[in-house]
């Protein structure tokens, strides 16, 4: 994954967060179940809660998109220390069967049995 993409992605899932916390600080009741609820009453408030972040988030969606992009941008100027606030780690030693590949932007790593590659 690129720093760009990392950047963003995590820029978003910071601000998708804040609404979460939001939304639980505004309406407790609609996040709280009681322990006795029937299954139907359940899938309810669970229907309505996605209800009300998917609302919640496209009121939000324009603020979303703008600081998704900084992040984006930043993150080509950042270095992954500065994106992940933590220096890291290097494993030296490669695993097996594991394909890798690097550029200045970015790293993969693939599990070797996940990929199916088709004879000639």
């Amino acid at each position: 994954m690129s720093r760009r993409l990392f950047a963003a992605c995590h820029s978003l899932a910071a601000e998708q967060d804040r609404l979460l916390l939001d939304a639980q600080a505004d309406f407790p009741d609609l996040w709280q179940s009681p322990p006795e609820v029937i299954e139907d009453m359940a899938e309810d408030r669970i229907r309505e809660r996605r209800a009300w972040f998917a609302e919640r988030e496209a009121g939000e969606r324009e603020r979303l998109l703008g600081t998704t992009r900084q992040a984006y941008e930043r993150g080509r100027e950042s270095s992954w220390r500065e994106i992940l606030d933590t220096e890291p780690r290097l494993d030296i030693e490669p695993q097996a069967n594991q394909l890798e590949s690097a550029t200045l932007d970015s790293y993969l790593a693939i599990d070797a049995d996940t990929v199916s590659v088709a004879a000639d």
